[in-house]
């Protein structure tokens, strides 16, 4: 492509590709971490993983501005109605598994997709943690506590993973701590993320990926 992202291993694997044609120097790290988080859902070396075939990337809201300026709840919900119905319709779009990955991201989801349950992701007011509602840990000496006292249980990392109809399918939708953020976000910590979620989110996107086309 002219310009873009890059996914050739070894060469523009990660990097973007500039409007003049140049290849950035850098590998993105967001892309790199979520590649990486691929490899692991789906148990495959990551220098194997494909990110048009094993996975793809999407936003909310796709009117780029600098530090998100004008990114209010109408323009979220704009952008989601025109355009993000459109990317996840069922007949064009057949992920059984969608990760949403960061605070903002399942703000902006929760505006657009109002069906998703209280408990899933970070708490809808942020000062104000509701009976319904679950913290992430926030750090690695919280998740430790948090291991250590029982209240971060299987059944407390699943309630950020539920099955819902979305744009005409029934799927299995995931929130995660942005890649690069402060939150524990390695999803390879079994104290972070038990090895059977993962494995129901292996099925999710299995399922999908071995179904023959058309």
């Amino acid at each position: 492509r002219g310009y873009g992202a890059g996914d050739e291993a070894g060469v523009s694997w990660d990097k973007p590709i500039k409007k003049d044609g140049s290849l950035f120097p850098k590998r993105v790290a967001t892309w790199r971490e979520l590649r990486s988080r691929t490899a692991i859902i789906l148990q495959k070396p990551v220098e194997q993983v494909d990110a048009s075939r094993d996975y793809v990337m999407t936003e909310v809201v796709h009117c780029k501005s600098p530090g998100e300026s004008g990114l209010s709840k109408a323009c979220v919900v704009h952008c989601s109605d025109k355009w993000l119905s459109r990317i996840l319709d069922a007949s064009l779009c057949s992920a059984g598994l969608i990760v949403v990955s960061g605070t903002k991201a399942a703000y902006a989801l929760r505006l657009a997709i109002p069906s998703i349950p209280l408990g899933w992701g970070p708490p809808v007011v942020k000062e104000q943690l509701q009976s319904q509602e679950r913290h992430w840990p926030k750090s690695s000496k919280d998740l430790a506590r948090r291991v250590g006292d029982g209240t971060w249980t299987l059944a407390e990392q699943q309630a950020h993973t539920v099955q819902l109809d979305l744009y005409g399918k029934s799927r299995l939708l995931v929130w995660l701590p942005h890649p690069t953020g402060t939150l524990p976000r390695k999803i390879d910590n079994p104290l972070l993320i038990n090895p059977n979620l993962i494995a129901q989110w292996r099925e999710a996107a299995q399922w999908e990926l071995m179904k023959p086309l058309g």
